[in-house]
């Protein structure tokens, strides 16, 4: 008979993806690691993994948009703070735009 398979728990899920990044492309690079951790936090907060859940939220509708949006704008910071410390101004310059461009989005989403 068919078995469905267990949950992975979150940190199991983070090294399967490390391993697997490797094995297909070769090479595991801090950015690639950073991407994998993000995605892997949203899951673990979107209760995708065998982990119990943390804390459980009891929001206003409100209250959650103006978090939601604080969110956005940390993320913006996190990134901009990442361009200004990444090195070649010619990538550093492109990333700024790119940026730019992410601010732009986001504060037009929000508002």
């Amino acid at each position: 008979m068919f078995e469905m398979p267990k949950k992975q728990t979150a940190m199991e899920s983070l090294q399967m993806d490390y391993r697997t990044h490797e094995r297909v492309t070769g090479r595991l690079t801090p950015a690639d690691k950073n991407r994998m951790v993000a995605r892997n936090i949203l899951h673990e907060e979107l209760g995708m993994f065998a982990d119990p859940q943390g804390a459980v939220y009891s929001l206003h509708e409100d209250t959650r948009d103006r978090l939601l949006a604080h969110a956005r704008q940390d993320a913006s910071h996190a990134l901009c703070n990442t361009i200004s410390l990444m090195s070649g101004s010619k990538s550093q310059s492109r990333l700024l735009l790119i940026a730019i461009g992410l601010l732009a989005y986001i504060a037009y989403r929000v508002s």
